[in-house]
Order: structure tokens, then sequence, then C-alpha cells
């Protein structure tokens, strides 16, 4: 279950990375333009940082780095994915009607009993 949402989740992502990238190409413009070239050279000065502590003989350092990024970005996937879960699980049961009826409200004799009977279906 949580692949298949996962998979679906990555894949509106990238629709919607494809669409708006064509909507700028199409109205000649660029949204958050500030904001992205700051990125970029975040991005472009980390990865110089990491491109001259790589050592050019020998492979040793670069998997490791390799196999701690796969690692810590996997976790946070993972935490994102275990969030998005619960959060699906509480719509769910918020349309099936779990815990919805509160007894306090002016809610029908009749519902009330059907919900009383769907949480405890032995007391009478």
């Amino acid at each position: 279950m949580t692949s298949v949402f996962s998979f679906g989740i990555v894949s509106i992502a990238i629709i919607g990375m494809i669409a708006m990238k064509n909507w700028e190409i199409k109205r000649g413009m660029t949204v958050l333009h500030d904001v992205r070239f700051k990125a970029d050279k975040i991005v472009a000065s980390w990865f110089t940082f990491v491109k001259s502590h790589i050592p050019t003989q020998g492979k040793h350092l670069s998997k490791e780095i390799t196999h701690h990024t796969v690692y810590h970005v996997s976790h946070a996937a993972l935490g994102v994915v275990k969030f998005a879960e619960s959060k699906l699980v509480r719509i769910i049961n918020f349309i099936k009607g779990k815990g919805v009826i509160k007894k306090d409200r002016t809610t029908s004799h009749y519902m009330k009993n059907v919900s009383e009977y769907e949480r405890h279906p032995n007391k009478k």
C-alpha cells in the first residue's frame, strides 16, 4: 500500500513539474526566480565542496558518501510516507464515519444506537 501511494505521489509531482515548466516556457517567465537562483547557488557550492573532498585515486570515499546519502534520503522519504499514510488513514476513517457521531450533539436516537452497536456489538 505504501509503495503504491508513494508511486502515485511521485508520479503526480513529476507531471506537475513538467506542466509547470511547460507553462513557464509558454508564458516566457520564471516562477520564484530569486528563490530558485539562490537554491541553485547553494547546490553548486555544496557540489563543489563535496567534489573537492573526494579523492581522485580510489573510490572508497565516494562509495561511502553515496551510501550515507542514499540512507538519509531514503530515511527522510520513509518518514514522509509514514506521515502521509497516517493522514490517509485518518481521512479514510473519516469517510467511513468512524468516530464522527458524538452523543452530546443533536443526533437521532437511531444513529446513536447504530454507532453504539458498531463499537460494541455484544453489548445490549
